[in-house]
């Protein structure tokens, strides 16, 4: 089993935005604010839905979270659900009670409620790390809850699919009266229990060209960017990102008691002249050696966005650790 998504909200401003990464979203963003721990960092929702890219049809996927919730409120929300096309299968709410703002969960399928639990379960002081995993089918069903990694809820055998048909390919969160949402994750089906969501920049060459790595292969720090300009044969300059630059790379990596699980690359790229070009991420470790992405085509003179993910280290197939990841480099390449 694999990630099929996963955010942290580390690090948004520049050219990306919330919409870059999902599929889409609607409503207004209140910002961002700070994480459970030290330099991480927390959606504040206010209005905003948000809705993954087009994840492929799945009978079963685990949603993970943390998250917590906006006390003194009276409301029931919609915390996320899953959907067919466009179309509600299954959800999972939280009922908040309006003297102190605690709540109970509970799970629908459409307007029928299957289960509940207690009131006052969640705490709303305190952040909480929730796992769901659900398999969306009209009689063969499960669906299991944990939080902060008890089990809340399990039960097979059920009737998940409002729209009569297994399976489902978009996960949608309406978090509304949450004060934080942070550090989620999607699987087609395996629990990683408390997973933290981080994020950074491609590491600094010490001389541009040496054996480090080429201006043309290569996204650099230097001084006031995070980034170095790459030349496109065709559609011109791309640039990096600054005042006034638009390009930027992006590595975000789960992890879970201090094990990297998976190390997401997403690129954001401005053709500044129409036409089209493929472009591929590159991985190179410590001894040299290097790994090319697969190929992507972009053809746009407006903002572009592309991601790849790899679960393990390309080159040995082994997992990932921190040392490894600090000694390498990422970078985007034009193919053609």
């Amino acid at each position: 089993m694999a990630f099929e998504f996963y955010e942290g909200f580390k690090s948004y401003g520049g050219h990306t935005e919330i919409g870059d990464r999902w599929g889409s979203y609607s409503g207004l963003v209140s910002g961002l604010g700070d994480g459970p721990f030290k330099n991480t960092k927390a959606l504040i929702p206010g209005t905003a839905n948000l809705t993954t890219r087009d994840l492929g049809t799945e009978g079963t996927r685990t949603v993970g979270w943390r998250a917590r919730v906006l006390g003194n409120n009276s409301s029931i929300f919609k915390l996320f659900w899953l959907d067919s096309g466009s179309l509600d299968q299954f959800e999972l709410r939280i009922f908040l009670t309006a003297t102190d703002g605690g709540g109970k969960w509970q799970i629908f399928r459409g307007a029928t409620m299957i289960a509940e639990g207690s009131d006052d379960e969640i705490d709303p002081s305190a952040w909480h790390y929730f796992e769901a995993r659900c398999k969306v089918d009209t009689s063969a069903g499960e669906f299991e809850l944990r939080m902060d990694e008890k089990v809340l809820y399990s039960a097979t055998g059920l009737n998940t699919a409002n729209q009569g048909t297994a399976g489902s390919n978009f996960v949608k969160f309406e978090p509304f009266w949450l004060d934080r949402l942070t550090d989620i994750y999607i699987t087609n089906g395996e629990f990683y229990g408390d997973v933290v969501i981080d994020e950074q920049f491609p590491i600094e060459e010490t001389t541009v060209g040496d054996d480090d790595g080429d201006l043309t292969e290569w996204e650099e720090v230097s001084a006031g960017s995070h980034s170095r300009a790459l030349e496109f044969p065709g559609a011109g300059l791309i640039r990096t990102e600054g005042p006034n630059d638009v390009a930027e790379l992006h590595i975000q990596f789960s992890t879970c008691r201090g094990q990297v699980l998976s190390t997401l690359l997403t690129a954001m790229l401005f053709l500044e002249s129409a036409g089209s070009e493929t472009v591929r991420f590159r991985y190179k470790n410590k001894a040299g050696t290097v790994h090319n992405g697969t190929s992507q085509t972009v053809d746009s003179t407006n903002d572009l966005v592309f991601h790849e993910q790899f679960d393990t280290d390309p080159i040995s197939s082994e997992p990932w650790d921190f040392e490894n990841m600090r000694e390498s480099q990422f970078g985007i390449e034009a193919v053609t």
